[in-house]
């Protein structure tokens, strides 16, 4: 057997990054949101579908098989399967639909078959129930049924939800937030969902108005940290970031980020060194400002740029792709907001208002939901001459590739 040189494992692991596109997981390969809006990611800048059902004011979802092929897409109260047809058993969801993050869909690890679907409330009438619903892609001749529905999870919850990818590569947290300034973060795995969630507290208290519950809350790709919005009535907002623990599902160090309108959208750049959160409303000047979060638990004074700002758009969520750039919705747009270089700092992140036209569907407020932990890996390079004992730990990578290492013969 040929010994493979450490300089070569590098060069064969940055091949393998320079063809992301053909090794990367693409679950999130297509977008449906808003009105009828629909995009996929085959190719950058993203193609328009026309094929949507769907009409989502905020919250939605939608998910791909690992080769990119549409499953299914949802509006937390109905499933569309990947014909734009009502799946078996897939209306009924009890989310709402200007809840903001509701409609998150997960596949459980260990189980390529089975997704749960999380349904969140709209808080302002009332109700504060987190459900979630399993989808098994092998009914209906695989194009799906749903086979457990509207599952109480969390009876205390806001409009927030989000998942962060477990330390050990496989499970996941699923993270909610209640009204008061406690973080619930239910385990899934091979078994199912955790009925006893870990929780932790963060510093802001979602109880001063119903305005608190919405907005979105978003980790990063890494896992590491969670921002969330702690909307107001005005004039002024908040953003609270925390580290999280993704072995024990804990948050810690928090940091409170004032903002002088109302915060909404929240994004992390690829190589987590900036946040980026948009506020506005129907009625107020909207604004996109980028903080910079090195010194995040070091410093408590995190320096924010004032990117952009207008009194004509209302401005709504931020979501990360797989292009490695941010997309801003903008409601009632024919227009989607596009941060083409997010690590870049200050103007070099390059903002676009007007990034990418929508001619068939239109923007409402907000962006599926996904599972972005799907773009990362931090790969370890171990040399084959074990005799060496040499190993490398390379930087944060963007996108998770599969273990695939080409032949290369005598090399």
């Amino acid at each position: 057997m040929k010994k493979i040189t450490f300089s070569t494992m590098i060069i064969m692991l940055l091949m393998i990054i320079m063809t992301h596109d053909s090794l990367c997981q693409k679950q999130n390969n297509h977008w449906y949101f808003g009105n009828k809006a629909a995009i996929d990611f085959v190719t950058d800048p993203p193609n328009e579908l026309k094929n949507s059902k769907m009409i989502a004011i905020e919250g939605c979802s939608s998910i791909s098989d690992s080769t990119g092929e549409l499953l299914f897409y949802t509006n937390g109260v109905t499933i569309w399967n990947s014909l734009h047809e009502i799946m078996n058993e897939g209306s009924g969801l009890l989310g709402q639909l200007s809840a903001v993050q509701t409609g998150l869909s997960i596949q459980q690890p260990n189980n390529p078959h089975r997704y749960y679907v999380f349904s969140l409330p709209e808080v302002e009438r009332g109700s504060n129930t987190c459900y979630y619903s399993v989808v098994d892609m092998r009914g209906d001749q695989g194009l799906g049924t749903v086979t457990e529905k509207n599952t109480i999870l969390l009876n205390t919850t806001t409009e927030k939800i989000t998942c962060a990818r477990h330390e050990n590569g496989i499970d996941y947290w699923i993270i909610l937030h209640d009204k008061q300034n406690t973080y619930y973060s239910f385990l899934l795995d091979k078994n199912g969902i955790s009925k006893t969630p870990i929780e932790s507290n963060g510093q802001l208290y979602f109880n001063t108005s119903t305005w608190d519950c919405s907005g979105y809350m978003k980790t990063s790709i890494d896992s590491k940290k969670i921002a969330i919005s702690k909307r107001g009535v005005g004039p002024q907002s908040w953003v609270e970031l925390v580290n999280f623990d993704n072995k024990t599902g804990i948050v810690n160090s928090p940091t409170t980020i004032v903002f002088p309108s109302l915060t909404y959208g929240i994004e992390f750049s690829p190589n987590g060194q900036y946040m980026y959160v948009s506020c506005g409303t129907s009625s107020s000047v909207s604004s996109l400002y980028q903080v910079d979060i090195r010194q995040h638990g070091i410093d408590n004074k995190l320096p924010s740029t004032l990117l952009y700002e207008t009194d004509l758009l209302w401005y709504g969520a931020l979501q990360i792709a797989i292009n490695k750039k941010i997309y801003l919705a903008i409601n009632e747009s024919q227009y989607l907001g596009v941060i083409n270089n997010p690590d870049g700092e200050g103007q070099q992140c390059d903002f676009v208002e007007k990034g990418l036209f929508l001619e068939h569907g239109r923007s409402y407020l907000g962006l599926p939901t996904i599972d972005q932990t799907l773009f990362f890996i931090k790969p370890t390079v171990k040399d084959c001459d074990n005799s060496k004992g040499r190993q490398t730990t390379l930087p944060n990578s963007y996108y998770k590739v599969n273990s695939i290492f080409p032949d290369l013969g005598g090399v």
